[in-house]
C-alpha cells in the first residue's frame, strides 16, 4: 500500500513566502510556528507513506515513512520527530524517533515501524522542530517558532472490516469474501 499527502502540507503555518494549505494540517489543536521564512527556515513539504512489502497496511506490516523537509542552515539543528495513533479521530500519539536532517534545504528522511492492531483509522505526525540541544522529542505539540507540525490518516484492512483476500482471490478465481462494516456480516460475491 502505499498514502501520500500530496501538494497538502507545502510550506508552514503562515511562514512569509508559504502559507501551508489547510493549516495546521493537525488532528488536534496544535499549531505550527510562523517564524522566518519559507525556503529559508524549517518545514515539512510532504509525507509519504508505504508498506515495504508491497501488501496492504494492515497489522504487523513494516510501514516506511518518508517525510521531505526544508533544512535551515546545515540543517544540524534540525530534528525530525515521529509518532504514530492508531485511532486518527482521537489521536493519542506514540513516540516513533528523532532523526536529525543534518543538510541544508530540502531533503527526505526516512524511518520505519511496524502497523499496530487498530480497528480505526490510523495517523502518523511528523514534527520538523530547530533545537540547540539536539534533544529527543519529549512532546508530539512541542511549540516553537520554527516548528512545523504535519499529520496524515490512512485506513487499514483492519479498520475497513476487510479480509486478505487468499492467493486463489487475487488471481480472479473462486469467490472473494468481505465483512461489512456495519455488523460483521459477511457478504460472498461472485467473480
Amino acid at each position: 500500500s502505499h498514502c501520500m499527502s500530496g501538494e497538502l502540507l507545502i510550506g508552514r503555518g503562515t511562514i512569509a513566502g508559504q502559507n501551508e494549505p489547510n493549516r495546521p494540517n493537525s488532528m488536534d489543536d496544535c499549531v505550527d510556528g510562523n517564524g522566518g521564512e519559507y525556503k529559508d527556515d524549517e518545514s515539512i513539504d510532504s509525507i509519504e507513506l508505504k508498506t515495504t512489502s508491497g501488501n496492504a497496511f494492515q497489522a504487523g506490516e513494516e510501514v516506511e515513512v518518508s517525510v521531505k523537509v526544508y533544512s535551515w542552515g546545515e540543517g544540524k539543528k534540525d530534528y525530525l520527530d515521529l509518532w504514530y495513533a492508531e485511532d486518527a479521530s482521537d489521536p493519542d500519539w506514540q513516540f516513533i524517533v528523532t532523526k536529525k536532517s543534518g543538510v541544508s534545504g530540502f531533503t527526505t528522511i526516512t524511518a520505519t515501524y511496524v502497523l499496530p492492531n487498530s480497528d480505526k483509522a490510523q495517523a502518523i505526525r511528523g514534527v520538523f522542530r530547530y533545537s540547540s540541544s539536539g534533544a529527543a522529542a519529549s512532546s508530539a505539540c512541542p511549540g516553537g517558532s520554527w516548528t512545523d507540525v504535519d499529520d496524515i490518516s490512512f485506513v487499514t484492512i483492519e479498520s475497513e472490516g476487510l479480509e486478505e483476500p487468499t492467493e486463489r482471490e487475487a488471481n480472479g478465481e473462486g469467490t472473494t469474501e468481505k465483512k461489512e462494516r456495519r455488523g460483521g456480516k459477511k457478504k460472498r460475491k461472485k467473480k
